[in-house]
């Protein structure tokens, strides 16, 4: 294969992020990153908003600290303002990808994204990495987990089963291909800004500080939040 789609969804970091390391692992000579947005104006079966004014700066912030952090490595992303399940097998034919790579949820509209994708002809390998110890290892199926913690911790500790090490980031990733069409690149910056939307004055006035600067999202402040928790 000579280029392979690492979709991000969730985990929006390169810290032990399991999904982008089996992608790496592939051989493909090209590996284009992506991120679809969620849709501003969906709204739940009860009639609010999916995603809030709060939501959507956070994520934004933090994909934009993700874009950075692909710079870094001489990578990229393409930031798409589409549903996954129409953008992603549009981009692979643009780019001549088959494969696309991303992590596990099991969630049902997750999974069906998912399913939209394989019966769109692309072949999808999705990489667990949500748990703390990985449902294959445990010492029954999930389906017979038990119902209360002591039992769990109990049967986990006589099993000798510990979290994997965290993975650091990929050292390097392959490059983009070059053959991405202009009609798909765009300003990210602009895109990002535009998701986000700007804060209204109901927003000042709310209690949660996500307008104050100490306040981000993204991989590179969710390491320093950790790093000055455990200090103290």
């Amino acid at each position: 294969m000579s280029t392979v789609l690492f979709w991000f969804r969730n985990d929006l970091r390169l810290h032990d992020q399991s999904a982008l390391h089996a992608a790496c692992q592939l051989g493909a000579q090209h590996l284009l990153p992506v991120v679809c947005l969620p849709d501003v104006q969906a709204t739940t079966p009860w009639g609010f908003a999916r995603i809030g004014p709060h939501r959507r700066a956070w994520l934004a912030n933090t994909i934009q600290n993700l874009l950075k952090g692909l710079l870094d490595k001489r990578s990229q992303l393409l930031i798409l303002n589409q549903p996954a399940a129409t953008a992603l097998p549009a981009l692979a034919r643009a780019v001549g990808a088959s494969t696309i790579v991303c992590e596990d949820i099991a969630a049902p509209e997750e999974q069906a994204e998912v399913a939209a994708l394989r019966a769109a002809g692309l072949q999808v390998r999705t990489v667990w990495h949500s748990s703390l110890l990985h449902p294959l290892h445990l010492p029954w199926p999930v389906q017979r987990l038990p119902a209360v913690f002591t039992p769990f911790r109990q049967q986990i500790e006589q099993a000798g089963l510990q979290p994997a090490v965290p993975l650091p980031p990929p050292a390097m990733l392959p490059p983009a291909p070059p053959n991405v069409p202009n009609d798909w690149l765009g300003d990210p910056t602009q895109t990002l800004a535009a998701f986000a939307g700007s804060p209204t004055a109901a927003d000042a006035r709310s209690a949660f500080p996500y307008l104050q600067g100490a306040l981000h999202g993204g991989e590179a402040a969710a390491l320093a939040h950790l790093q000055q928790y455990l200090a103290r």
